[in-house]
């Protein structure tokens, strides 16, 4: 069995990418997801009754996948572990600047290096609670890129953001179409 990395709350990537172990058809893929109470910026994310059981659910949906999921209680904590748990360079699809700030002084690559970069961190705009699934607005083909090239993908994802299934993400799936 490969050791798993623990990835910070709302991410995910293969953990043979970070542990250095040998890559084949197997490798996990490790999610982070964030905790019951959350802040960043002027927003807060905090609602016991709904998000802890809605956190929960998708926490054993997304290891039911194959997925490692990790709480983190504030947004510096999953940053840390993000930058210790990377290279220097990432690729980045679009991430509020708060999150960019809290991985400062993380360096992102241009297109070009998509390639050759071995992580990758997105900003999930919802995760899906039943299924563990996330969703990703990457409409562009830069970020689509930025997100699919580098073996690793680490995704943000706010407690406050998880809904219990796709039927209720109906609407905003629908704008972004």
């Amino acid at each position: 069995m490969k050791p798993t990395v623990p990835l910070p709350p709302l991410f995910a990537r293969t953990t043979s990418e970070l542990s250095g172990a040998s890559s084949d058809s197997s490798d996990k893929e490790t999610l982070h997801a964030l905790p019951s109470s959350f802040t960043i910026g002027s927003y807060s994310y905090y609602s016991p009754l709904k998000e802890e059981g809605m956190i929960d659910r998708f926490q054993n949906a997304a290891e039911t996948a194959g997925a490692v999921v990790r709480r983190f209680s504030s947004l510096a904590d999953a940053a840390a572990d993000v930058r210790a748990t990377t290279e220097a360079i990432v690729a980045a699809s679009e991430l509020p600047e708060e999150i960019r700030q809290a991985l400062s002084p993380l360096n992102y690559a241009s297109p070009e290096q998509y390639r050759d970069t071995r992580a990758c961190i997105s900003f999930a705009r919802a995760g899906i609670a039943d299924t563990g699934s996330l969703l990703l607005e990457l409409s562009d083909h830069l970020e689509r890129s930025a997100s699919a090239l580098p073996p690793v993908h680490l995704v943000f994802l706010r407690a406050s953001s998880l809904v219990p299934d796709l039927a209720t993400l109906a609407d905003t799936i629908a704008t972004l179409l």
